[in-house]
């Protein structure tokens, strides 16, 4: 158990497990938004990260989007869904 930095082209991410102070298990997949050669901002935000589920700032879901690719990951996604759900639609008819 513990986090570990995990390089993930073309950023480094925070992954793994923790027990919080209630005992309850946590699993962490988080980007960190820095590049390779940023390494030592990536494990200063692996602490950050590791300071906000022991004092019960974050909950389970810690793998929440939270950079623009992510963001633009998910509007992707949720336009395709739309298209293809008017598609779906308007073939019943």
């Amino acid at each position: 158990m513990g986090l570990k930095l995990t390089w993930r082209d073309p950023v480094w991410y925070v992954t793994g497990t923790v027990v919080d102070p209630t005992g309850e298990k946590i699993r962490v997949r988080k980007s960190t938004g820095f590049g390779k050669n940023e390494k030592q901002f990536a494990m200063d935000a692996m602490r950050r990260l590791l300071i906000e589920v022991m004092s019960g700032k974050l909950g389970k879901a810690t793998g929440e989007a939270e950079t623009l690719a992510d963001v633009w990951a998910g509007v992707r996604m949720m336009t395709s869904a739309r298209m293809l759900t008017n598609e779906l639609g308007e073939g019943a008819r």
